[in-house]
């Protein structure tokens, strides 16, 4: 009748097929009101058992008792003029399943091994600071949480070269693996060989674009540049034969990347 009943019994249940139980894993939850009448208890949901879930709630006491339990009072017992009591109550929640969105890299991406990029993704229904992973292949190579924005950023990351075998991906707590379209190209110098007073390089040329000043180091000081004007294609350098450590560098609007690895001439 409206009046807050403190110790009455209320039982709770969710459907047995449905996307959402209590903790033990029961679908019937079985309560006290507090001293203000109400009674509660947490559900846990359950992924891939539909969206929509549907609670009932009712007083479980045997009789009227005015006093105890009004639940099953008829209307005007009491007292004349109460409504009628509410044994029963339903509602209605709309359960959605964790979801992870990649924003950056965007699809078909191409690298060059040895540049910097971000992992940026949007989540749903994940909570704050799940771990994160993004992966190589097998190996873990950066880290990272879910903030209280439900975003996830990984700054920093140096590409490695990518095959069929070995992708990126992104695995959020225990959600389902996200791949990511991501390819990686390898660059360096791959071969060299010497004549009598020359040195001739093979230079795999990564995913840099058209432009890109391609730079020959030797013990770190310049000895050439070309620009790359078939992207994807090898390039060769030749220069005077000399002894040092060799190794490329790519410059394009302000990004300088080194190549895979220096290439020792003795």
């Amino acid at each position: 009748f409206g009046n807050r009943v403190p110790g009455a019994l209320v039982v709770i249940t969710t459907p047995r097929q449905g996307p959402g139980s209590f903790f033990n894993g029961s679908r019937r939850a079985v309560v006290l009101t507090d001293e203000r009448g109400r009674a509660s208890v947490e559900l846990v949901t359950v992924g891939n058992k539909g969206n929509s879930l549907t609670i009932n709630v009712r007083g479980d006491s045997a009789a009227c008792d005015s006093t105890l339990n009004q639940f099953a009072c008829a209307a005007d017992e009491p007292v004349a003029g109460f409504p009628a009591a509410r044994a029963k109550a339903k509602t209605t929640v709309t359960i959605r399943q964790p979801e992870v969105s990649l924003v950056a890299p965007r699809p078909g991406t191409r690298l060059s091994a040895g540049q910097r990029f971000a992992i940026q993704a949007n989540t749903l229904g994940v909570p704050v600071g799940t771990l994160a992973q993004l992966k190589l292949g097998d190996a873990v190579v950066a880290l990272g949480s879910v903030d209280s924005d439900n975003q996830l950023l990984m700054r920093d990351i140096s590409a490695e070269p990518t095959s069929t075998s070995r992708r990126y991906a992104l695995l959020v707590g225990d959600l389902p693996t996200l791949p990511i379209d991501l390819t990686v190209a390898s660059f360096g110098i791959t071969n060299a060989q010497t004549s009598e007073d020359t040195l001739k390089f093979s230079i795999a040329s990564g995913a840099w674009a058209a432009g890109t000043r391609i730079i020959l180091l030797r013990n770190d000081s310049q000895v050439l540049q070309t620009p790359i004007t078939r992207p994807g294609e090898p390039l060769t350098m030749t220069v005077p034969l000399a002894p040092g450590i060799y190794q490329v560098r790519a410059r394009l609007d302000g990004i300088v990347v080194d190549g895979e690895r220096p290439y020792p001439i003795l």
